[in-house]
């Protein structure tokens, strides 16, 4: 899985295709009256906004790192999600650079948090005045454990990220 996640990194366009054939059956699965090339033009949309924003993270986070080669990033991006110090200098120093560049990033992720659960909570309620017990049910189960999801990812990778600039010596923010 781990040569497949650092394939998909270096390869954007395999990404790409991956989101628009997902984003496709996931449209054709919830509206099976639509044209399939209308579905495909609709997740190629989401796609491509999905794209340009991952293109501006890679871009700022290459920027902080001292403009290292794509290849190089993803190398680095993936040693830091297993938690694998570099041994050379030069590596450390390029870590330490995205570390503190992410640790920024992430710096108002609680109240990121506390907004996605009160926007999920008002769509809740919204879908409990205009849809029926069924309907408000399964949406409400569907928030929560996206929601848990998504606060245990944040508390996972802020660990290794504080873990990691810790073990470099680098200035957590």
């Amino acid at each position: 899985m781990r040569a497949l996640n650092k394939w998909l990194a270096t390869h954007l366009w395999a990404q790409a295709l991956l989101v628009v054939a997902v984003g496709a059956g996931v449209i054709l699965l919830l509206n099976p009256g639509e044209s399939p090339l209308e579905a495909v033009v609709r997740a190629a949309v989401g796609a491509v906004g999905a794209l340009g924003v991952l293109f501006l993270a890679r871009r700022r986070e290459r920027r902080a790192t001292g403009g290292v080669s794509s290849e190089e990033y993803v190398s680095l991006d993936d040693r830091l999600r297993h938690g694998e110090v570099p041994e050379s200098a030069d590596e450390r120093a390029t870590m330490g650079r995205l570390v503190q560049e992410r640790l920024r990033a992430t710096r108002h992720r609680r109240v990121a948090l506390i907004f996605l659960t009160l926007m999920f909570t008002s769509i809740v309620v919204l879908v409990g005045f205009t849809a029926g017990g069924l309907q408000t049910v399964v949406f409400a189960v569907f928030a929560a454990g996206f929601l848990g999801w998504m606060t245990w990812t944040s508390v996972r990778q802020h660990r290794v990220l504080r873990e990691m600039a810790s073990t470099l010596d680098v200035p957590a923010r």
